[in-house]
């Protein structure tokens, strides 16, 4: 339903390019009034340092959305590949009910952090959006004053009209259009956790797989014959090391495919709430890389803790090249670098702070005096 809505699911009628060519225009107009009103103030004789500042973020931030949003696009014929792929893995499980259960609790954690992330992204389009305009207007009827308070548009740009007289249809378009970034946003990075909470499903199913038959030989040892075991274990463990690689498979098409001045209390809450939300993101990114690491690396462990060594020779050396292969951990990457994971998300909360504090300690410093 979010796909449909952002016109990015592959299976959707042509309609979806009448809706992609307006969510793309939203952000471009967006975009060019926003550089234009920052040229403006770089080059005036007066420059709000503060306008250029969050000109330049603005425009990051709709830049990397409008990238997002046509990267979804040119790669929706490996989406679809992800899909079907994904499909024929719940057709493949229906039959088996243990193997089926663990696909249903993946289903039921990624459906979980779906949802909060769509109520605070939410949240957060709305009270970054308004505030700038609403607080003042709040604030005016608890604590009045003779000359009420003035109301500001949450983003710096430049339409050519007056602000003042035509300030209630510019804050709709604002509005508007900052939420086209949120239909982006909740339909591809759910999407992108739906799969990776469905490769971790995987890979606890090819763990099951092998510690399940190799209790089951030697429980059932004293009834069957040892070649029936050992030809029923034979198949489990290829069936297993086939499910193994097509995780990995799955892994790497994942991986290459989808990561003012003005009114002060205004401000500081439009600030606090998108500065909590990002942080919110960055772990909401790259959590489910840091838990496919752990799930892969946990594969080797499980089949350690079976009775895998007292199978038969074949068995353990089949194990033991797939433990081999378990000692380099499954890791998803944005582009050939950055690598999703934990450390990945601090690393990049620790250089803001950073960057943040150096600002701060900047504007606090008093201007030097010549003599």
């Amino acid at each position: 339903m979010l796909m449909r809505i952002a016109c990015v699911w592959p299976y959707q009628g042509p309609i979806k390019y009448i809706g992609r060519g307006i969510i793309i225009l939203t952000n471009l107009f967006l975009l060019i009034p926003m550089c234009i009103r920052v040229i403006e103030e770089f080059y005036s004789d007066k420059q709000n340092k503060i306008v250029i500042f969050e000109g330049i973020n603005g425009f990051a931030y709709f830049s990397a959305i409008l990238t997002k949003y046509l990267n979804c696009i040119l790669g929706e014929k490996k989406l679809k590949v992800i899909y079907e792929k994904i499909t024929n893995d719940w057709e493949e499980f229906s039959g088996k009910t243990n193997e089926l259960h663990i696909l249903q609790q993946r289903a039921k954690i990624a459906l979980i952090k779906s949802l909060v992330f769509i109520v605070l992204i939410h949240v957060g389009w709305l009270m970054y959006s308004t505030s700038e305009a609403v607080i003042p207007l709040v604030l005016d009827i608890l604590s009045p004053e003779k000359v009420p308070r003035k109301r500001h548009l949450c983003l710096y740009v430049q339409y050519f009209i007056d602000e003042e007289k035509y300030f209630t249809h510019l804050m709709t378009y604002l509005v508007i259009a900052i939420y086209s970034t949120v239909i982006v946003g909740q339909s591809t990075d759910p999407t992108y956790v739906l799969c990776m909470e469905h490769l971790l499903g995987l890979f606890e199913i090819v763990g099951f797989r092998i510690k399940e038959a190799l209790d089951k030989k030697f429980v059932d040892s004293g009834q069957s014959t040892e070649e029936k075991l050992t030809a029923s274990l034979r198949k489990c463990v290829v069936s297993s090391v086939r499910l193994h690689h097509r995780s990995i498979e799955l892994r790497i098409e994942v991986s290459s495919c989808i990561l003012r001045n003005g009114y002060p209390l205004a401000t500081q809450v439009r600030y606090v709430t998108f500065t909590m939300f990002m942080y919110y993101y960055e772990f909401f990114i790259n959590w489910p890389g840091q838990k496919l690491i752990d799930s892969s690396s946990d594969l080797c462990l499980s089949i350690y803790s079976s009775n895998f060594h007292e199978s038969p020779v074949k068995i353990q050396q089949d194990l033991v090249l797939m433990m081999q292969r378990c000692t380099h951990p499954c890791k998803l990457k944005a582009g050939p670098i950055i690598e999703m994971k934990v450390s990945t998300a601090l690393a990049i909360v620790k250089a803001g702070l950073t960057f943040m504090t150096l600002l701060a300690s900047l504007n606090r410093r008093p201007a030097l005096q010549l003599p």
